[in-house]
């Protein structure tokens, strides 16, 4: 089970003419889709990024710079500074650094962020060279979480893309434009899920008090035996149950992706 605490998290992978494909994403994405966002494209680790004003032209969603031991907020975008790695420990962003090996930062944080908020983890691979976030894919997906790759079609390059497809373990393909329906719709899901969660142990703490209540009265007293208050009890069960049923049909049954 994920952390409780926390949003669903999604790592977006970037390289060579990403640019382009996260703007059209936060420009796309609703600025309350109580999603976090943590954006590590591959930057120079030589100069500093303007990364963070060129995404908050795009979205009123705060977009910032990640420092060390933040918390992560939902609605939120968090992207990495230059010559650091970055990993995720309880919901909360870590750098290190200096960077050895670009190649491995973003592989690195998806398998951190799988690691830390299991089903609770997204991963969107966009446009690049390489095979930069294909083990990142893999993670993600053996914790459950929802991996989604822009189409190679529309990428600006599409190796990254393909490379991630190849893994066989990609959930959804689509154009950017297509990508907020399918993280709403997940997360969704996941608010679907805690909710059947919540209900099943309501019901459950209610089926421990009537056992209680019958052992308490296993013997008569003043003529009242277990029988005489069956009828209440019965109705209160058969009430939660109802509730239960109400949550079930939040939870997207369209979609055979998760």
């Amino acid at each position: 089970m994920h952390n409780a605490q926390l949003c669903p998290v999604v790592g977006i992978g970037a390289c060579a003419g990403g640019l382009e494909a996260l703007k059209k994403l936060f420009a796309a994405m609703p600025a309350d889709s109580g999603l976090a966002f943590i954006v590590v494209p591959h930057l120079d680790p030589t100069h500093d990024s303007l990364m963070v004003p060129l995404l908050a032209g795009c979205t009123t969603m705060p977009v910032s710079e990640t420092t060390p031991e933040l918390l992560i907020e939902p609605n939120h975008v968090y992207v990495i500074p230059p010559n650091r790695y970055l990993s995720i420990t309880g919901g909360r962003l870590l750098l290190e650094g200096p960077v050895e090996r670009s190649q491995a930062v973003l592989d690195l944080f998806l398998r951190a962020l799988a690691e830390d908020q299991k089903d609770n983890a997204i991963c969107i691979i966009l446009s690049g060279t390489g095979a930069h976030g294909s083990q990142g894919v893999r993670a993600i997906k053996a914790q459950g979480g929802l991996t989604m790759v822009l189409e190679p079609a529309e990428a600006q390059f599409a190796e990254m893309p393909k490379n991630a497809i190849a893994t066989g373990l990609v959930d959804v393909v689509c154009a950017v434009q297509q990508m907020p329906r399918a993280l709403l719709d997940y997360g969704h899901h996941l608010a679907g899920d805690e909710s059947a969660r919540t209900a099943t142990d309501g019901l459950d703490e209610i089926l421990a008090l009537l056992r209680a209540r019958a052992a308490d009265r296993s013997a008569p007293i003043g003529g009242r035996g277990l029988d005489a208050d069956a009828q209440p009890d019965c109705a209160v069960q058969a009430a939660d149950p109802s509730a239960v049923g109400q949550h079930a049909h939040r939870v997207p049954g369209q979609r055979s992706l998760w």
